[in-house]
């Protein structure tokens, strides 16, 4: 009973398929009739006229050069050579309505909501590097005077890591641990020129 439902179903899938497909290929021979363009309006063109081609994407494009049967064309910034019987003619591109002004920026962007303290506690002494390093990039590009440094107090392995990256960053005009009411031992701040 469940393999003739099966095989049933299967065969149902499979006429489904030969439909569908017979569907895309006479689909396929429409586009492909209403993409040839008529003989005398391709021959039509001139330097100046706009075209649109598949090979554009159906973009217009302005015809740059006639060379023969081939057409220098330019859509956009790009420029290429294609056939004049596989173009049609198009109307001309509407300019916007609005174009925006360029804006100039020079450098990186500041990062959103840069924080002003970094949590390292729970990391390995060859893990915070990077998360450190990050944590100053961000503060010095949204130009913070400082940056907390949360390192805990342990072994003080982490502290003295942190103090040597710290002392290697020309950007870091000084920093010190933490006041009693700072964190104490747990915290160095870093202050930026």
């Amino acid at each position: 009973d469940a393999a003739e439902a099966l095989a049933a179903a299967r065969k149902r899938a499979e006429e489904l398929l030969h439909t569908e497909r017979d569907r895309v290929r006479a689909l396929d021979g429409e586009r492909d009739a209403a993409a040839e363009p008529p003989a005398d309006e391709a021959a039509t063109v001139a330097v100046g006229d706009f075209v649109t081609a598949a090979a554009l994407g159906s973009k217009p494009a302005r015809v740059l050069e006639v060379r023969g049967d081939a057409l220098v064309v330019a859509a956009g910034g790009i420029k290429m050579t294609v056939l004049r019987s596989t173009v049609r003619a198009a109307r001309r591109p509407r300019a916007p309505d609005h174009v925006a002004a360029p804006t100039a920026v020079d450098g990186e962007l500041p990062e959103d909501g840069a924080r002003s303290e970094v949590d390292l506690r729970g990391l390995r002494i060859g893990e915070i590097d990077v998360v450190l390093q990050t944590a100053l990039d961000n503060a010095i590009r949204a130009d913070l005077p400082s940056l907390r440094v949360i390192h805990g107090k342990g072994t003080g392995a982490l502290r003295e890591r942190v103090g040597a990256l710290l002392k290697g960053d020309r950007r870091v005009t000084r920093f010190r641990l933490g006041a009693w009411n700072e964190g104490g031992d747990g915290v160095t701040l870093a202050e930026f020129s």
